[in-house]
């Protein structure tokens, strides 16, 4: 068992701990994605080849700095949107897309589970768990939005569809309502 240095808050040892972190927490993002997406997203390095894997890699450091510092909290709205609009896109339901962000507490614990932690340690590591789980939160917030704009332009492009069989414009609804009446009217006329 190793003795944590009392000198150390727990930012300080997972910042020394920082890259082994954020490649087991990369790797098991990229374990979500099925075997063959996961296998290219691990072995393309290439960032326009390979979009998804560079999004990935980039902003989960983001997300690990931000937990792990007082301040750059500016930057998680953003990078957690990055990610979740792949997710999103992709349809991952909503605990498959969030759940990335609570197997980085399972990752700390067990970079920390051979330390000896100190009561001020734990301390800081509850904050740090209520801290993921806000995050959490967020980024549940923001995923439901994201699909819900998804959704939005799914059914505008549905209208657009439907409307374009009849003869739409950029005014569709009413050109529907023109033909629409035109039809009745013929229907009436042809009743005489």
């Amino acid at each position: 068992m190793n003795i944590v240095d009392r000198t150390l808050s727990l930012n300080d040892i997972l910042k020394n701990k920082r890259a082994e972190i954020l490649e087991a927490w990369r790797t098991a993002i990229i374990k979500t994605y099925p075997q063959d997406s996961s296998t290219f997203l691990n072995q393309q390095q290439n960032r326009f080849l390979n979009p998804i894997g560079n999004t990935v890699n980039q902003e989960v450091g983001v997300l690990f700095d931000c937990l792990t510092s007082e301040n750059g909290q500016e930057n998680v709205v953003e990078s957690l949107r990055n990610i979740l609009k792949i997710r999103a896109v992709q349809e991952f339901s909503p605990s498959e897309a969030i759940g990335f962000i609570f197997t980085l507490k399972d990752l700390v614990f067990r970079e920390l589970e051979h330390e000896h932690i100190e009561d001020t340690l734990r301390s800081e590591l509850r904050s740090f768990e209520v801290a993921v789980d806000s995050l959490a939160l967020t980024a549940f917030d923001i995923y439901l939005s994201i699909r819900e704009k998804i959704y939005q332009i799914r059914i505008e492009e549905l209208k657009r569809m439907s409307f374009g069989h009849h003869g739409t414009n950029d005014n569709g609804k009413q050109v529907f309502k023109q033909n629409t009446a035109l039809k009745q009217e013929d229907r009436d006329n042809g009743e005489q």
